[in-house]
């Protein structure tokens, strides 16, 4: 692994890690906001509806990192626990939501970087618990997180995100979405990894983390009951 530059490390992984979990907490506000409103069906306007959002976000933000009373900590050193830095996956999957958030509630169409979606992501995701939590469990002789370790592996996983950039120059098939986001995922992974953005040396916990995992566990088994409660709607008798 090569270091791009000689630069202030240290002090630019902690103002990108300030600014992630930022963008991620206040994605989460924005969406509970907005399911506030909506729950409530306060007849307001749009932009009154718009900007009573944008206040209960920014003061979930500022509960975030403000000390809590009696402790010499704030709610996100307990996040951080867990995860010391959101994972690229987390944070695109947090800039879709903001996104269309924003675009919901300003009656606009939504505009993100190439008009990415972060459901693209979700088959990606959602096979993630298969393939990397039996091994970490004892199941299995074959350990596929040693991998993000390789530098071989990691020069493969360049090639193929290199390959697909390729073939979205001249594929505007049914899934090009999909490869598309996919591309974008792999792009900024690796050159966040190159940059040793993340203090793990591992590729795989700079693409995602338990908390996108958890995101795509939850929309797949929220989608999955609306496919079957909506089939059980439409088949049933009068």
């Amino acid at each position: 692994m090569s270091n791009l530059a000689q630069w202030p490390l240290e002090g630019f992984r902690d103002l990108f890690m300030v600014l992630a979990w930022s963008m991620c907490w206040l994605t989460f506000w924005l969406s509970c906001a907005g399911k506030f409103f909506s729950f409530l069906r306060f007849n307001l306007r749009a932009d009154a509806r718009h900007h009573g959002q944008l206040v209960l976000a920014i003061c979930g933000l500022v509960v975030f990192w403000c000390p809590i009373p009696g402790l010499q900590t704030n709610l996100a050193a307990y996040v951080q626990g867990l995860q010391l830095i959101p994972s690229i996956g987390l944070l695109l999957i947090c800039f879709s939501a903001s996104q269309a958030q924003w675009a919901k509630s300003t009656n606009r169409a939504a505009a993100s970087l190439a008009h990415y979606d972060r459901k693209q992501l979700l088959p990606f995701l959602l096979c993630v618990p298969f393939f990397f939590y039996p091994p970490a469990l004892g199941f299995g002789l074959w350990d596929p997180y040693r991998l993000g370790y390789l530098p071989g592996f990691i020069l493969t996983l360049a090639t193929v995100n290199l390959c697909l950039w390729g073939a979205l120059l001249l594929w505007r098939g049914r899934y090009a979405a999909i490869a598309r986001a996919l591309a974008i995922w792999l792009t900024l992974s690796l050159i966040a990894h190159d940059l040793t953005i993340y203090e793990s040396p591992n590729l795989w916990d700079t693409l995602f983390d338990p908390f996108s995992i958890m995101w795509a566990i939850y929309v797949g088994l929220r989608d999955a009951m609306r496919w079957l409660l909506s089939g059980r709607t439409q088949t049933a008798p009068l």
